[in-house]
């Protein structure tokens, strides 16, 4: 009775351990403007954590029709640098770094298109990083839905009969595509390793 007592003991140890390691990996965006008008921009940086060292960071990122991203910047002051090989997602390098605490690793510019007009006033779509690996292996720990952010339509000519009613089939299931998203970063890891192209 002792001995399987321990081993419960153990075990809820154990579990903890697990809870508090995949608790301290996460990423998060946050954006000078929150209220734009189409045709704006605003700059948005994305920061994450994690308990071990990290040398590498790679993030899919998905949009809505309406919301593009450009001008993609590493945080060079903190030792970050772009793989610009990388092309259907966001990888950035570092010698070496302790983000524990947390750490900016890149930013960018975010801006609402033009034809975000014919919308009402009020949230035209999303920006989800839906899959995080650290050091080309760890996932980090993030919501279903992926972490969002979503710009508020600033369109205060808009009346009710000339802004329809956006089509929401145009917006993405971002729960699919961070587990999409994860299986397919792992297998293009696994091929560019085995192929030697050592590119990430």
């Amino acid at each position: 009775m002792k001995g399987f007592k321990q081993l419960l003991f153990g075990l809820l140890i154990s579990i903890l351990y697990v809870g508090s390691a995949s608790a301290a990996s996460t990423a998060a965006i946050s954006c000078e403007d929150t209220y734009i008008r189409p045709g704006e921009s605003t700059v948005c940086t994305v920061t994450a954590t994690h308990d071990e060292q990290v040398t590498n960071a790679i993030f899919s990122i998905a949009t809505s029709e309406y919301l593009s991203m450009s001008n993609i910047q590493a945080n060079t002051a903190a030792g970050w640098t772009q793989d610009t090989t990388a092309t259907s997602y966001y990888s950035f390098n570092n010698a070496g770094i302790d983000i524990s605490a947390g750490s900016e690793i890149f930013s960018f510019t975010l801006t609402l298109s033009t034809e975000a007009k014919n919308l009402p006033e009020g949230n035209c779509g999303q920006l989800c990083i839906s899959t995080v690996l650290f050091n080309q292996s760890t996932p980090a720990d993030l919501p279903d839905s992926g972490v969002c952010f979503g710009p508020t339509v600033d369109k205060s000519e808009c009346t009710e009969e000339d802004c329809p009613t956006p089509d929401t089939g145009a917006f993405a299931n971002y729960a699919v595509l961070g587990g999409v998203s994860l299986v397919a970063l792992i297998a293009i890891i696994a091929v560019s390793r085995k192929n030697k192209f050592y590119r990430v």
